[in-house]
């Protein structure tokens, strides 16, 4: 998903902190590091604050794609981190 530079360090660099609004892949990657996706895990489930995220971003329709791309982007830094994802 490496479309700018801060894609492509945080391609191998799961803590790269540079983020383009502009750029896609910054936004998947954003949500995939933020708070109303981290409570969603813990919850196990879509919280309100993050499906309005998910819609803000990606728009009502597009919405479920984008959860997937996010929770994607998730396991890749997971597993780059040595978790597994």
């Amino acid at each position: 998903m490496a479309t700018c530079q801060d894609c492509t360090h945080a391609s191998t660099d799961p803590h790269w902190g540079g983020y383009h609004c502009s750029c896609g892949g910054c936004q998947v990657r954003a949500l995939a590091n933020g708070p109303q996706f981290w409570r969603s895990l813990k919850d196990r489930q879509r919280t309100p604050g993050y499906l309005a995220e998910l819609v803000t971003v990606f728009g009502e329709e597009e919405a479920e794609t984008g959860h997937k791309a996010v929770f994607a982007e998730y396991q890749r830094l997971k597993k780059l981190r040595g978790g597994t994802p």
